[in-house]
C-alpha cells in the first residue's frame, strides 16, 4: 500500500511541475568578474561568468528546495585596453561540461601578452570527478594553445610545488617533488626544476628547488650544496655557471588590476609611495552579456 502512495505522490509532483507555470521564480542575475591581470601596454585580461537562473518555487521547491532553471551559464575571457577603451572577447563558451556555476576561466600566470588560463570544476555527468583544462593564451592573436602539463607531470610521477610562466613565448617552469606513495615528508634533495617549452617538450633543468629569476632567456637557479648560481637558457637548453652572481633584482609593481568585492567591477590601481589608489574601469556588464566577438570602443 505504501508504494501506491509514493507512486501517487511522484505522479502528482510530476504533473504539478509540468502544468503550473509559476514553478520557478523571477530571473536572478549572478553574473560577475572572476579574475583579472594587467598585461603589457595597459591591457587587462579578465574572465567573466554570465550566470542567470530562476530559483524553484512552490511545488517545484518540494521537498528540499528544488532545482533552479538556468537561463544563462556561460564563461568569457576578454581584454580591455585602458588607453583606448577597446573591449574584445577572446572566447565565449556555454557551460555544458561542468555543473552549473562552475567551469569559469581562471587566469593563473601571465608574462608579456601571454597568459596561462585554466577552466574546470565538478563534472556535470559525474559529480565524483573534477576535471581541469589548461591553455596558453596569446592575447594579441587570440590563439588558445592547449597546455596539458598535469598529465605530463603525473606520467613522470612528479607533483608541482611551484609554477611560473617565465617568458612571453609560453615557457612554463615547475618546481617539483616526487609523488610520495605513502604520503611521507618530501626530501629537499629530491626537488627538481623542469620546464615545459612552447612546443610542449618537458626538459629537466636541475636538481634543486631554488629558482632565482629570469635574466633575458637565462633561467637562474642555485644549488644548496655548492652555493653556486647557474643559468639555463630556455631557448638553447644549455647550462652555464654564473661566477660572481649574487641576487636577482626584485621587481616592484606600481600598477595592477583587481576584482572588486562582489565581482561587479574591475579596479585599476596605481602605487604612489607606499599607498595604492584604485579607480573602476568603465566596462559595462551589459555589453559582456551580448553575443559579439569584434573589438569595439
Amino acid at each position: 500500500m505504501r508504494w501506491h502512495l509514493n507512486a501517487v505522490l511522484a505522479l502528482f509532483l510530476l504533473l504539478g511541475a509540468s502544468v503550473f507555470p509559476g514553478c520557478h521564480g523571477p530571473a536572478q542575475d549572478h553574473s560577475r568578474f572572476e579574475s583579472a591581470v594587467l598585461l603589457r601596454e595597459h591591457t587587462v585580461l579578465f574572465s567573466f561568468k554570465h550566470l542567470v537562473y530562476r530559483p524553484a518555487e512552490g511545488i517545484a521547491a518540494f521537498p528540499d528546495g528544488g532545482v533552479p532553471k538556468y537561463d544563462w551559464d556561460e564563461d568569457l575571457l576578454g581584454t580591455y585596453h585602458i588607453p583606448s577603451g577597446a573591449l574584445r572577447i577572446l572566447r565565449r563558451e556555454p557551460n555544458r561540461r561542468w555543473t552549473n556555476g562552475q567551469g569559469t576561466y581562471g587566469i593563473q600566470r601571465s608574462r608579456g601578452g601571454v597568459a596561462l588560463v585554466t577552466r574546470g570544476g565538478q563534472l556535470r555527468r559525474d559529480l565524483s570527478k573534477s576535471v581541469y583544462e589548461d591553455w596558453l593564451v596569446d592575447t594579441g592573436t587570440g590563439v588558445f594553445q592547449p597546455a596539458d602539463f598535469r598529465s605530463a607531470l603525473a606520467e613522470r610521477k612528479l607533483s608541482s610545488t611551484g609554477m611560473y610562466l617565465v617568458d612571453g613565448r609560453g615557457t612554463l617552469l615547475f618546481v617539483t617533488q616526487p609523488q610520495e606513495a605513502g604520503g611521507g615528508k618530501p626530501d629537499e634533495r629530491d626537488a627538481a626544476l623542469w620546464i615545459r617549452t612552447p612546443a610542449g617538450e618537458f626538459v629537466h633543468v636541475a636538481q634543486t628547488s631554488h629558482y632565482e629569476g629570469m635574466e633575458g632567456d637565462d633561467l637562474v637557479y642555485w644549488i644548496p650544496e655548492t652555493r653556486r648560481f647557474h643559468a639555463f637558457d630556455v631557448v638553447t637548453l644549455a647550462t652555464r655557471d654564473l661566477p660572481g652572481y649574487r641576487v636577482h633584482p626584485q621587481e616592484d609593481a606600481t600598477e595592477g588590476v583587481s576584482v572588486e568585492t562582489g565581482g561587479q567591477r574591475l579596479m585599476f590601481g596605481r602605487k604612489t609611495d607606499a599607498a595604492w589608489e584604485y579607480e573602476p574601469l568603465p566596462i559595462e556588464l551589459a555589453r559582456l552579456k551580448q553575443r559579439w566577438r569584434l573589438e569595439s570602443k
